[in-house]
């Protein structure tokens, strides 16, 4: 079971299928960089050439070379439309070949370069040549236009694969290793791959442990009993994960965006790891680091290009790093599950890849324009609820059942309990539907019942009406009900906390906790209040916490509105966060994984906001 109190870091599950732990793409961005920051010269070019002499690099290799064939991977695509986005490598070829372990050279900027990272899992007792890949993504480094962006593709994008047929993406891999997925993805987007890194599942969960964990912002609550799916156990908010909980978050799909979710999971944590490993204090253990992952990384790159790679990425401001997410269908084909992409979208998703990030606007008085009006009403639809009197008494509970129904819910009264509860709780199951936990979030808001209680036995919400139930007033708003959450959460904490007086059209309380992050200092007080996007599993939160040094508090684009200063952090086109420091506390409104809120968005419901300590 779990309340509103304390909880730590978790774990997380995947799709039906009995698949061990895949690799996401940060581990191989990192290793390269951390192998060619962690030592001299000389050890470095040894250490680089055991990574080049893997099994299937020398077939992968000869794949780079090969000139731009015409594209033909997509299985659905308009074979009428052309693709005419094309990316010129400036990288020089000899230095992807054994290295020299003479004098290091300059770290001179890195060339323009496509580079395919592969994330793979093979079981020991598997009898596969060469394992399984989940995790695809082309990272596009340009340092002349001064960014990085980064190309998730859906493992299951249905694709051609020569003899083999229509396949999902990441059989080829498995059918054909680190060449046949090479060439897969340059016949996809007509880029030409550059450089390749591949890295075992392993690698990344021994990098987030050496680093004694990383720091994320969980955008909602993630469970699973493990029954059919790997067990995962997340609350939301701004928590340390360790290897094995991080993992398991990023590899997780099951909810409503599938595949899009996790890639979009993904890109977050490699954006948390490049704010909090490229790090003064990080160095010291590099050395380490690198001798533990070089264990699990094939690549071709030589110590030249990865030095010089390295030595750029570490100086690379957040706001330069791009995500894009190839669009897509879900469709089931012959009973199998794909997702679908046309020519227009392929086009679109590297031409994006291709694009700059806006230019960061620099230090500026700012005014947040007209924003649209916000819900006022409280919106219970598609919300189940059975009321059990636990104490509360029949006129209390048929006010309470009055008041819900009236507002969209669809209530029925259960049989009352034989002894009376002082305290009032709402019970859910989170194994069941998603969306439970939200409608439970709901009533709890509605009913201002605080305590949130996990039952698996449970295929409902439940209220249970104690003793200390007060009914709703009827004429209560919904900016009344937040406000009276965010009351209780401020005694709850000992921080000065009010309602925003803005959150976007759609969005609706999901959830608030109080609890303690994990910190070098000690465990730091924090409050996390959820909001969700009605019919998408797509959620932002607020955060308060004294932990004023935390990861999530760094450099970006500093505003100021009406005398308080915020700083936005991510590209200007979709920030990921603003923060904004207040009576020795620090605070933040994190966007949704899809980034759904603008920068002026993000914006209003900070400046909005009535902190204090």
């Amino acid at each position: 079971m779990s309340g509103s109190g304390t909880s730590g870091p978790g774990t997380s599950g995947s799709r039906p299928r009995k698949k061990r732990i895949i690799l996401i793409a940060v581990a191989a961005l990192v290793a390269i960089a951390l192998v060619a920051i962690g030592g001299v010269y000389a050890w470095l070019a040894l250490t680089m050439s055991r990574a080049g002499s893997r099994p299937g690099v020398a077939e992968a290799r000869q794949a780079l070379q090969e000139p731009l064939p015409t594209r033909t991977s997509l299985f659905d695509l308009d074979p009428a439309a052309g693709m005419d986005a094309t990316a010129q490598a400036t990288t020089d070829p000899a230095s992807s070949t054994a290295p020299s372990t003479g004098t290091p050279p300059p770290p001179e900027t890195p060339g323009t370069m496509n580079l395919l990272i592969l994330g793979t899992d093979k079981r020991d007792d598997s009898d596969e040549t060469w394992g399984r890949t989940d995790t695809m993504m082309l990272a596009h480094v340009d340092p002349v236009a001064g960014f990085v962006s980064l190309l998730s593709f859906p493992r299951d994008l249905r694709v051609q694969l020569g003899v083999f047929g229509p396949q999902k993406l990441n059989a080829a891999f498995a059918l054909g290793g680190d060449a046949l997925a090479i060439r897969t993805i340059r016949d996809l987007t007509g880029l030409k791959i550059d450089h390749y890194a591949k890295v075992d599942f392993q690698a990344f969960q021994a990098l987030v442990d050496h680093f004694g964990g990383i720091y994320v912002d969980v955008d909602r609550r993630y469970y699973d009993e493990g029954d059919v799916l790997l067990p995962i156990d997340l609350e939301p908010g701004y928590q340390r994960l360790d290897g094995d909980a991080a993992l398991r978050y990023v590899r997780t799909r099951h909810d409503q965006n599938h595949d899009w979710a996790r890639i979009q999971r993904q890109q977050r944590f490699l954006r948390a790891v490049k704010e909090q490993v490229v790090s003064w204090d990080m160095a010291f253990r590099l050395p380490g680091a690198v001798s533990t992952l070089m264990d699990y990384l094939t690549t071709d790159m030589g110590a030249t290009d990865a030095l010089k790679l390295a030595w750029w990425a570490a100086r690379l401001d957040f706001g330069r790093i791009k995500q894009v997410t190839l669009a897509g269908n879900d469709r089931m084909i012959d009973g199998i599950a794909y997702v679908l992409s046309n020519e227009t979208q392929v086009r679109d998703a590297v031409n994006a890849l291709l694009t700059p990030p806006e230019p960061p606007s620099p230090p500026s008085e700012a005014h947040v324009g007209d924003l649209p009006l916000r819900d006022t009403l409280l919106d219970l639809s598609g919300v189940v609820v059975e009321i059990i009197d636990a104490g509360a008494g029949q006129e209390s509970v048929a006010a309470t059942a009055r008041f819900l129904a009236d507002h969209g819910a669809s209530v029925s009264l259960g049989a009352a309990t034989k002894e009376a509860r002082t305290q009032s709780a709402v019970l859910f199951s989170a194994q069941m539907e998603r969306s439970l936990a939200d409608k439970a979030a709901l009533v709890s808001l509605a009913t201002a019942v605080p305590r949130l209680v996990e039952d698996a036995k449970l295929r409902r919400v439940v209220l249970l009406a104690g003793t200390d139930l007060v009914p709703p007033d009827p004429q209560a708003t919904l900016e009344e009900l937040e406000q009276a959450r965010w009351s209780f959460l401020a005694s709850e904490s000992g921080f000065t906390l009010a309602a925003p007086s803005w959150v976007p059209p759609r969005f609706t309380f999901a959830g608030s906790r109080v609890y303690y992050v994990a910190s070098g200092s000690g465990d730091k007080l924090t409050a996390r209040i959820t909001y969700k996007k009605r019919g998408e599993e797509q959620y932002y939160g607020l955060t308060c916490t004294r932990l004023t040094d935390a990861p999530a508090v760094t450099a970006g684009r500093r505003v100021t509105i009406d005398g308080r200063l915020f700083t936005i952090v991510g590209p200007a086109r979709n920030p990921e966060r603003v923060w904004w420091r207040d009576g020795g506390l620090v605070y933040w409104v994190t966007n949704t994984l899809a980034s759904a809120l603008t920068e002026e968005e993000l914006l209003g419901i900070a400046a909005s906001c009535h902190t204090g300590a």
